[in-house]
């Protein structure tokens, strides 16, 4: 019999133990079920309101080439009329480059990789890189 009490009480220790272990889990699931009995279904919207929160939503874009260029380009590199001062890339005024040099350099980046490829695309980065080659040098 004393060989069996250790046993025994081991045994109890674990079935109190799995006993606590449903019980508790049976209470976080009613809290789960709860929950998401409470939770409100979606409001259904027609489609004009989904568009306009969607362009409420989206990031603001800068408004001309040199707000672009300052703040997708200004952190990096320098460039007195766009009163950026960047210290990673070239000096923009010193270098003076042409409308292709930057449209190529947007396009595929740096050949470093410090400036990765597409940072502006399009109709931007034709802008940027007109700027640039009309501002770049100048007083």
């Amino acid at each position: 019999m004393r060989r069996l009490l250790p046993v025994l009480f081991l045994l109890a220790v674990i079935a109190l133990g799995a006993a606590a272990g449903v019980a508790r889990q049976g209470r976080a699931d009613g809290a789960l079920s709860a929950g998401v009995a409470t939770t409100p279904e979606p409001a259904q919207r027609d489609p004009a309101a989904a568009a306009a929160a969607r362009r409420s939503a989206a990031p603001a874009r800068p408004a001309g080439p040199r707000a672009t260029f300052s703040h997708t380009c200004g952190m990096c590199h320098t460039l007195r009329a766009a009163g950026s001062g960047g210290l990673i890339g070239p000096d923009l005024d010193a270098v003076r480059p042409s409308t292709a040099q930057v449209r190529r350099v947007i396009r595929l980046g740096s050949i470093d990789g410090v400036m990765q490829p597409g940072l502006v695309r399009g109709r931007a980065a034709r802008a940027v890189a007109a700027y640039v080659a009309r501002v770049a040098g100048r007083r």
